[in-house]
């Protein structure tokens, strides 16, 4: 992962609305991102969003 590619994750994981029990959305989307990368997980959803 370069440089402008690490800058622009955290760019887009700052613009997510992740406030006040919104979490899902990054969860959601770091699931997607990281699967690019061939890592395998799960989100979960006992009481709260959560990336496994």
């Amino acid at each position: 992962m370069n440089k402008n590619e690490k800058i622009k994750l955290l760019a887009d994981l700052v613009a997510i609305r992740s406030m006040n029990d919104n979490e899902e959305a990054v969860a959601e989307y770091l699931a997607a991102f990281l699967d690019k990368y061939g890592i395998d997980l799960k989100l979960s959803n006992m009481h709260r969003i959560e990336l496994i």
